[in-house]
């Protein structure tokens, strides 16, 4: 664990030594969600990408960081505005500091960055590594697996005690010392789409619009419903992250069919998770009169011979993300916009929307809110990042329990604020250097508790890149509602 005695370098370089501390993370009960859709995933496919084309996630960045400055054992935000980081090489404080400066300023986190040194134990790279053998075994018991730099370890999740020991078996056959990781039971992360039950003690006012109401305006945070092919099974409802384009944002593209907008939102609200199956996207519900788009684009699921970070005998994604095709001409979508909403079990829009110029992928500490039809807007921080974590669904057969997915969301980052069913899609906004950056798109969590959110920028190269894929891609160039769609 870091020390508490640290030292402190405050720019440019000026020595002092102050006091540290290590967050201690706390959970709640959740409530009893109603009944939901369960979700339906396919058969591999070989096609899938071993990564996104070009991206690297937060743990590559910071192990190439460990490389540059020997000792560097990870970093993050603390409540103070300052950075704290950890070194697992006393004496060369300065020269770690100057070098997380210098990543700061690249990443246009504006001001005067205050730095604090906090010694560690362990490199990032040592940590990385040891993630990626533990993929390479099967993990019977086990729910996530995660480097944490707010305590310099490897995390690893179980969902009981029974999981223990077999796990530390399997850290010593792999040569991982038990020193460097931390083994917890977890309570699973569960898809938050479909209803929330704490709704319906919030009565709608009259002459209010809620999130799930339909819209005369389609932003990020309102509700969407998903229907299949077959007219009848309903999905939702979920939370539209945000109407796109061909370039909502200076460093994301997406392809240009004739200024098409595109309503982007998680893809466990689909009838299939993984595949362009023909489903239909409704704002408030399903019916043709409140159908706005259709899915065009559902990145392949892959497995660890594809890409070794996904753990043996799961099937990876590493966003869970779909995209939309708005109907044309549908103008009264707005580009790059998140409404605004209370904080309740059923959210009424108010004051004006967000408009969001940036993106960015977060650090530990990170203060953020989010807009979902679930809770409305609620502000939490960024707990543990680019965690590799199983996806469950509730399933409300006696007695209601979960069910894993079979399905493992690689590289996700924690929301430590309150989120709720039908939050499943919602936004997470980060304010920096006065503009609104979209950091993720909230998935799973723990009800009442906590959210874990799929990286925008990993999202958006799964979707391009499926788009450079013909077969994972099916487009309808104008459509009317009730019209199918068929592949290109």
């Amino acid at each position: 664990m870091p020390v508490r005695n640290t030292i402190s370098l405050l720019r440019p370089g000026r020595i002092a030594v102050c006091a540290a501390s290590v967050g201690v993370l706390a959970c709640s009960e959740s409530k009893r969600p109603d009944e939901r859709a369960p979700i339906t995933a396919p058969a591999l496919q070989a096609a899938a990408p071993a990564t996104a084309s070009g991206a690297r996630t937060f743990d590559d960045e910071m192990a190439d960081l460990a490389d540059q400055v020997p000792g560097f054992g990870g970093m993050y935000m603390q409540s103070d505005g300052s950075f704290a980081v950890v070194s697992a090489m006393p004496g060369r404080e300065l020269q770690t500091s100057q070098a997380v400066d210098a990543v700061l300023t690249q990443r246009g986190i504006a001001g005067a960055h205050r730095i604090t040194v906090v010694r560690g134990q362990y490199n990032y790279r040592q940590l990385r590594d040891w993630l990626m053998k533990f993929a390479t075994i099967s993990r019977s018991g086990v729910v996530s697996s995660g480097i944490d730099s707010r305590d310099n370890r490897f995390h690893i999740g179980i969902l009981s005690d029974a999981a223990t020991s077999v796990v530390y078996s399997n850290l010593k056959v792999l040569g991982i010392p038990d020193s460097a990781v931390v083994v917890s039971v977890e309570k699973p992360s569960i898809a938050l789409s479909g209803d929330a039950v704490r709704r319906a003690s919030e009565p709608k006012a009259p002459f209010v619009t809620r999130l799930v109401d339909h819209v005369d305006v389609v932003r990020g945070g309102v509700g969407v419903s998903m229907s299949g092919t077959d007219g009848q099974s309903s999905h939702g409802p979920c939370t539209l992250t945000v109407v796109a384009a061909a370039q909502v944002f200076a460093s994301n593209t997406l392809p240009d069919y004739g200024g098409m907008k595109y309503g982007i939102t998680v893809s466990h609200c689909t009838p299939t998770f993984g595949v362009n199956d023909g489903s239909t996207m409704g704002n408030s519900s399903t019916s043709s009169v409140d159908r706005i788009g259709h899915e065009v684009a559902d990145p392949p699921l892959f497995d660890h011979n594809v890409q070794p970070r996904c753990p043996v005998s799961r099937r990876c994604r590493w966003s869970d993300a779909s995209q939309f095709a708005l109907d044309d001409p549908l103008a009264v979508a707005d580009i790059g916009t998140v409404y605004d909403a209370e904080t309740n079990g059923n959210p009424a829009i108010i004051g004006s929307p967000y408009t969001l110029t940036q993106t960015f992928s977060p650090f530990a500490g990170f203060s953020v809110r989010k807009i979902g039809v679930g809770t409305g807007r609620t502000v939490g921080t960024i707990g543990q990042t680019c965690s590799d974590r199983t996806l469950f669904i509730y399933d409300n057969n006696f007695p209601p329990h979960s069910i894993d997915s079979g399905i493992t969301l690689l590289c996700q980052y924690q929301f430590l604020g309150d989120a709720y069913f039908g939050d499943s899609g919602a936004p997470v906004l980060w304010f920096n250097n006065g503009h609104w950056n979209l950091i993720g798109i909230i998935n799973s969590g723990v009800p009442n508790s906590e959210a874990w959110l799929s990286d925008w920028n990993w999202a958006w190269q799964e979707l391009r890149q499926a788009w450079d894929n013909p077969p994972n891609r099916r487009m309808c160039p104008v459509v009317s509602p009730g019209t199918d769609c068929v592949f290109q």
